[in-house]
C-alpha cells in the first residue's frame, strides 16, 4: 500500500548530484500540444519541445536522530524500532504537506510554474457546478484528467454538507465513494496544511517530479565515552512541478 504522499508524486527520478537542471516540456500547455494533426505532405511536423530552463533544482538533505542511554535497553520494547516507527510516520505526513505545498505554490521563485486557477461563481461558496467546471476545464481545456482531488479537512466537510439547491439532498450521500464517482477522481487526499476555500484537482502522473539522490536510510552508533547508543536516519530530495497545468486550483477565497 502506497503512503499517502506518494498518492500525489507520479515520478521519482534518482541523481547523482546535490543539483539538477531544470527540464520543461514547452508547446504542451493545452491539449491542443499533444493532439494528432493533419499536415500537408513535405510540411514540418508539429513538436512540443524539451528544454533545459535557466533555473536550477537544489536538492536539500533532512535527517532526524535519536541516542538512548544502556540502561534502556532493559525497556520492555525495542526503543530504536518504536522511534523509526514514528519518525516514519511523521514523515510521510511532512512529505504529504511538502508535495501539496508545491501544488499550490510551484517550485520557481519566478512563478512561471504556478497553477491553472479557476474561481468559483460567488466567493466562499462551492457549489456542484462550480466543482464540475473546474474538473471539465482541467479535462477538456488542458488536457489533463484530474486523478486526485486534495483538500483542507475543513474544506472537506465543507462540501461534506454541501446540498442540491432544489431538494436540500446531499450532494455527496455517501462521504468520499460519492465524491469519487461524481468527480471521477481516483483518490480524495485531505492535506490540513492546506488553506481553507481551495481544491486541487492534480493529475498524479503529470504534475509533480521527485528528484532524490538518498533515499531515506538510517544509520546506528554507538559512544563509548558517553555508554550512548544512537541512530540517525537521513535523505536527500526535492520535489518539483512537472507540468505546471497538470494541476488545477478551485478557489472560493474572492469576493
Amino acid at each position: 500500500m502506497q503512503d499517502k504522499w506518494e498518492q500525489l508524486i507520479g515520478t521519482t527520478v534518482p541523481i547523482d548530484a546535490a543539483t539538477a537542471e531544470y527540464f520543461n516540456l514547452q508547446a504542451a500547455g493545452t491539449s491542443d500540444g499533444f493532439a494528432f494533426k493533419s499536415i500537408s505532405q513535405g510540411a514540418l511536423i508539429p513538436v512540443a519541445t524539451i528544454t533545459v530552463g535557466k533555473q536550477s533544482i537544489v536538492l536539500e538533505k533532512s535527517g532526524r536522530g535519536l541516542q538512548w542511554v544502556r540502561e534502556a535497553m532493559r525497556a520492555p520494547i525495542n526503543v530504536s524500532q518504536l522511534w523509526l516507527k514514528v519518525l516514519g510516520m511523521r514523515l510521510g505526513r511532512s512529505y504529504l504537506s511538502r508535495a501539496a505545498g508545491v501544488l499550490v505554490n510551484g517550485y520557481l521563485d519566478d512563478n512561471s510554474d504556478d497553477p491553472i486557477v479557476v474561481n468559483t461563481a460567488t466567493g466562499h461558496v462551492f457549489t456542484m457546478s462550480d466543482l464540475l467546471f473546474a474538473r471539465y476545464t482541467m479535462s477538456e481545456v488542458y488536457g489533463y484528467e484530474p486523478d486526485n482531488l486534495v483538500l483542507s479537512l475543513n474544506t472537506f466537510i465543507g462540501l461534506m454538507n454541501l446540498q442540491w439547491p432544489t431538494s436540500g439532498f446531499l450532494v455527496f450521500p455517501n462521504g468520499v465513494a460519492s465524491m469519487k464517482e461524481l468527480l471521477m477522481v481516483n483518490n480524495v487526499q485531505i492535506v490540513n496544511a492546506l488553506a481553507d476555500e481551495q481544491i486541487i484537482f492534480e493529475n498524479k502522473d503529470a504534475a509533480l517530479v521527485r528528484y532524490e539522490a538518498d533515499a531515506f536510510a538510517t544509520e546506528d552508533d554507538y559512544i563509548p565515552a558517553q555508554q550512548v547508543y544512537a541512530t540517525y536516519g537521513t535523505l536527500t530530495d526535492q520535489i518539483v512541478v512537472g507540468i505546471k497545468e497538470a494541476r488545477l486550483i478551485l478557489n472560493a477565497n474572492h469576493s
